[in-house]
């Protein structure tokens, strides 16, 4: 009836209905947002749209139904599991909202295209499975609605002797994340927190925002047929910030801590090609801040500085780089240390800015002609 509010709760009972096809009914005007379920036991299935809030329908092991937590959402439709709503996802462009926290190794099938969105919930992938938390075969966009951008995904390792560590996340797919707090503690003969890659076909990474933290270990790893693209965000480790095998472009975001390492080896889909420009920051700490190229191959890796600014006080080129004319290429950016004259590219020059900074800018030719 117009103008007025009517509510059913249900707290507790049980309901058989033999005749019609549900338990509740919403007569007239009346929606499912009428109903407030929170207990009971039923003997059919009820829409979890008629549930209270963070609670949906499950099947007990009687054969009826009752009341658990609920852990995502599509639409109006409430899983028990996050797993459970990607795998109920048929068509593409659906978002996927986590309601409470999960614990959970979850696989995102090739077929998928979806949105995950974290709202400020934390999804957490254990420890010793050897699984990911998320595994990537298709496409996905991360993000975080909640205010706060809390939401979280993470593993629980420690870095300790012994330990069997995995990836946070492994995409092997499509993957653009625009908002999470990626986090792990592997310690250095474990894993890297992120791996993109390392499989036949293109993976493609985007991070746009958030943070990712794995302080002895590699925090994005950018194996064979990877293609990295970092906007945004925040990368910190003690050891590899980013290790790039294949393509990888730094045009943005804060990376902090260890190396920034290119290579190339002898698989198919590895080329060890990094390019930095825009408003990339690179910031070492004490014992880091370095430029490192290596190859485990005869193919030559390239690093072209185009523009950013970095805190670089090392550059390493190891002799099998050296060997094959690896090279580093310099034509933008400033920097806290003079930049060594052989990794200038062609035609540029080291400088020193008025600000106390360092650069490069365009070398110029004097040729001279003897006339006495």
């Amino acid at each position: 009836v117009d103008g007025y509010e009517a509510a059913t709760k249900v707290t507790g009972g049980k309901f058989v209905n033999e005749k019609l096809s549900g338990i509740f009914w919403a007569l007239g005007k009346a929606t499912s947002d009428n109903f407030e379920v929170s207990g009971g036991t039923f003997n059919k299935s009820v829409p979890s749209s008629y549930f209270a809030d963070g609670l949906t329908c499950a099947k007990n092991s009687d054969g009826t139904y009752g009341i658990a937590t609920a852990i995502a959402q599509v639409d109006s439709t409430r899983y028990t599991s996050l797993q459970a709503a990607i795998t109920a996802v048929k068509k593409a462009g659906k978002t996927v909202q986590l309601l409470n926290d999960t614990t959970e190794n979850i696989t995102i099938a090739a077929n998928k295209q979806i949105t995950l969105d974290l709202n400020g919930h934390i999804l957490n992938g254990g420890t010793g499975t050897a699984k990911a938390t998320i595994l990537n075969k298709g496409t996905v966009t991360i993000t975080d609605t909640s205010a706060g951008k809390t939401g979280t995904i993470k593993r629980d390792d420690q870095g300790v002797s012994g330990e069997t560590s995995y990836y946070v996340i492994d995409n092997n797919g499509t993957m653009t994340i625009d908002q999470a707090n990626v986090f792990n503690n592997s310690g250095s003969k474990g894993s890297s927190l992120i791996r993109n890659g390392g499989v036949d076909a293109t993976s493609s990474l985007t991070i746009n925002g958030g943070t990712f933290e794995q302080q002895n270990f590699i925090a994005v790893k950018n194996d064979s047929n990877g293609e990295l693209t970092i906007n945004g965000g925040t990368l910190t480790s003690k050891q590899s910030v980013v290790q790039n095998w294949n393509k990888a472009r730094i045009l943005g975001g804060n990376l902090t801590g260890g190396y920034l390492w290119t290579d190339s080896w002898t698989e198919a889909g590895t080329v060890g090609e990094t390019i930095i420009r825009g408003d990339a920051q690179i910031s070492g700490t004490v014992t880091a801040g370095t430029i490192y190229m290596d190859v485990t191959s005869s193919d030559p890796s390239t690093l072209k500085i185009e523009g950013g600014k970095l805190n670089v006080t090392s550059w390493r080129v190891t002799p099998a780089a050296a060997a094959v004319d690896a090279t580093i290429a310099v034509s933008g950016g400033t920097f806290t240390a003079a930049v060594p004259e052989s990794y200038c590219a062609a035609g540029y020059a080291p400088t020193a800015n008025a600000d106390g900074t360092y650069g490069v800018e365009k070398a110029v030719t004097v040729n001279f002609e003897s006339n006495q």
